[in-house]
């Protein structure tokens, strides 16, 4: 396959599974773009439709995109040998259901801090998925952010948050020097964990006010990373996820704020009731379920932490589990929990 002669200034990292839907679209609109020195790399994950296809078929048209063919291992998998292949200093993630401007790449390369120490970061659009209609837009202003800055800005922006790969410009050098790549253990919220662990071995900040980033609001069960998962995924997730980001908060001085604590909290609750909903959406053992279910609603150094905000939700299944007997609570979870399942199965 023909390669580019000479570096690239950014290579655009694409994750490929079962899209045939989106994925012209996707890549149109990355080969429409204003700045053209780029490689395109396609990771086609073992796709069970035409994706493959597709990408072979751009690749003929194009000689700066390189696709790649792999058993299905996962978006981490395809994401990191998008980086170990990747020949320029600068990447980023784009998702094959999503799209961008014109105006996407040449917004980092004009308003970027190109910096080790710096992530930056723009601002995006989501999309319907029914009518292609714009559902919300958030933009950051052109600031540049440092440390001693953090706490006002963030407080006003929140760009913390931003927890996905995409709308962001990673430096290859960093990724390399600390080792950093996407789990391949966790098959959801290894997104998180990438990027709030980039965040910790950086020392600013460059918010871009360009929205040219396209995130569709689709249904994707056959997508590379919406699929249900085990119970002990989510057990990982919470050990390791919330301590990252307070760690990250930490390093920042933002501890103390409600933006920070927010953050915390959605974390929090979403892993503890994934947790539960995976307990029986699989065919999991009794004794295997109330032994999980102790670890979670035991842990009292978890939900007496001052920076978490139990929502009402879970907050009820934590109340409902100190008054009942644990075979008598776990029966009155499992009920609805399979009738909601074995529903959810049906309409697939």
């Amino acid at each position: 396959m023909a390669m580019t002669t000479s570096t690239p200034k950014i290579s655009i990292i694409v994750p490929v599974y079962n899209t045939e839907k989106y994925l012209a679209q996707c890549i149109e609109s990355i080969l429409n773009q204003s700045m053209s020195d780029f490689e395109l790399l396609l990771i086609d994950d073992g796709s069970k439709d035409s994706s493959g296809l597709i990408c072979d078929r751009y690749a003929i048209q194009d000689k700066r995109i390189q696709v790649f063919h792999q058993t299905n291992q996962g978006v981490s998998t395809a994401r990191n040998y998008g980086i170990d292949t990747a020949q320029s200093e600068w990447l980023c993630f784009i998702d094959s259901d999503d799209y961008i401007g014109p105006n996407y790449l040449a917004a980092f390369f004009d308003c970027s801090v190109l910096s080790e120490d710096c992530l930056n970061m723009q601002g995006w659009k989501l999309i319907s998925d029914i009518d292609g209609k714009i559902m919300k837009s958030y933009s950051y202003p052109d600031l540049f952010v440092e440390k001693h800055q953090m706490k006002e800005i963030f407080c006003h922006y929140n760009f913390l948050s931003n927890s996905r790969p995409a709308e962001k410009l990673f430096n290859k050098k960093l990724l390399d020097r600390i080792s950093l790549r996407f789990r391949t253990d966790l098959p959801v919220r290894e997104d998180a964990m990438f990027v709030y662990t980039y965040r910790m071995h950086i020392s600013s900040v460059k918010l871009i006010s360009t929205t040219e980033y396209y995130y569709r609001q689709a249904f994707r069960r056959n997508t590379l990373s919406h699929k249900n998962h085990p119970h002990p995924v989510f057990l990982t997730i919470r050990e390791e996820l919330p301590p990252l980001i307070q760690k990250t908060l930490g390093k920042w001085e933002l501890s103390d704020t409600l933006q920070g604590n927010n953050i915390v909290s959605y974390y929090k609750n979403k892993t503890c009731l994934s947790i539960l909903k995976s307990l029986y959406a699989y065919p999991v053992p009794a004794q295997e379920r109330r032994k999980v279910l102790k670890v979670i609603f035991n842990d009292k150094a978890y939900f007496d932490d001052p920076c978490f905000q139990t929502e009402p939700l879970l907050r009820l299944f934590k109340n409902l589990y100190h008054i009942c007997p644990i075979r008598l609570y776990d029966t009155l979870c499992f009920i609805p929990f399979h009738i909601y399942y074995k529903y959810v199965k049906k309409m697939k």
